[in-house]
């Protein structure tokens, strides 16, 4: 996919998402120390809020 292309499919979007999110929590889970991780995870939240993906549930490992 280049950059220029926008996922447009709500499908598509939860599935990149959830892979993102999961990739996230499993570096901070092995590396709690590393702030950019810490940043990176709030600034995925707050796009789940902002986009209607956010359950409090999907971060439970490091909330």
């Amino acid at each position: 996919m280049e950059m220029e292309e926008r996922i447009t499919d709500e499908e598509t979007f939860g599935y990149y998402l959830d892979f993102t999110r999961q990739e996230v929590i499993t570096r901070i889970v092995s590396n709690p120390e590393n702030q950019e991780n810490w940043d990176l995870a709030q600034k995925i939240i707050n796009m789940e809020k902002d986009s209607g993906f956010y359950n409090p549930d999907n971060w439970k490992a490091i909330i």
